[in-house]
């Protein structure tokens, strides 16, 4: 699951096994946030320490401190060109 929760504690496991890495990419903004608190919980820097990318552009990514950086998605095109291929399948059908 994509949550607050989940991202804290999944950040709290990769700074405990000490791995060495750049960068998280987050499946949500949600699951960012949580990495991005525990990290700044055991005081590593963000961006300057670590990247963190959400997903989703939610509303309050943009006003975090430092602000979060996520992939904006057009949710209404996505669905409209599924329906899309759904309604072509149908017809060959």
């Amino acid at each position: 699951p994509t949550t607050f929760k989940n991202g804290r504690d999944a950040m709290a496991k990769l700074l405990k096994s000490r791995a060495s890495y750049d960068a998280i990419y987050c499946s949500s903004d949600w699951l960012a946030l949580g990495v991005l608190t525990e990290a700044r919980a055991a005081g590593v820097t963000v961006p300057d320490g670590l990247a963190v990318v959400g997903f989703g552009d939610l509303d309050y990514a943009a006003d975090l401190d430092p602000s979060l950086t996520t992939v904006r998605i057009n949710a209404a095109a996505i669905g409209q060109q599924a329906a899309q291929f759904i309604i072509e399948r149908a017809e060959v059908i």
